[in-house]
């Protein structure tokens, strides 16, 4: 039984990022890329998850890893890197999480919106951590490569 509702969330996150590629408008030749970054974001988080990890963590490995899928098809197809990554960590976005943060603080049950915020705040950070750190990453490989290869040109010229 828990076998089927894993394959629920990660076709369901597939979707979903597939819906969202559509709805912001991506090229419909790129719309499975970003719903094979969507599965790839929610089958990563699913698998840390039942391994035991906390919320962070599991949105902080996923986002890194649907990064890396994104950059990489952003290379290979001629396209920014945003287009793939804003669609494919759409399944790990929190909106239920938020949504009962805000409906118990409404509510005026602080523990509730308390417990829910809390949630909320470490999947935002995890995704946001993620993104930022393998940004950098691939920032600081490309100067690194960019620096070779013009010290590879300036050798070349002596």
């Amino acid at each position: 039984m828990w076998m089927l509702n894993i394959l629920k969330l990660i076709v369901t996150g597939t979707l979903g990022a597939a819906g969202f590629a559509v709805l912001f408008g991506i090229k419909l030749k790129h719309v499975p890329v970003a719903a094979v970054g969507g599965l790839i974001a929610t089958a990563v988080y699913v698998f840390m998850d039942l391994w035991g990890a906390n919320l962070f963590l599991s949105n902080f490995l996923a986002t890194i890893v649907c990064v890396i899928y994104a950059n990489i098809f952003a290379r290979v197809l001629k396209t920014p890197s945003i287009v793939f990554i804003t669609a494919s960590i759409i399944p790990l976005v929190p909106g239920g999480s938020l949504f009962y943060t805000m409906s118990n603080i409404i509510l005026g049950d602080g523990l509730a919106a308390k417990t829910y915020g809390l949630n909320t705040l470490q999947v935002a950070l995890g995704i946001a951590g993620g993104i930022v750190i393998e940004s950098l990453v691939v920032s600081v490989m490309l100067r690194i490569s960019q620096a070779k290869l013009t010290k590879k040109r300036l050798d070349a010229d002596k």
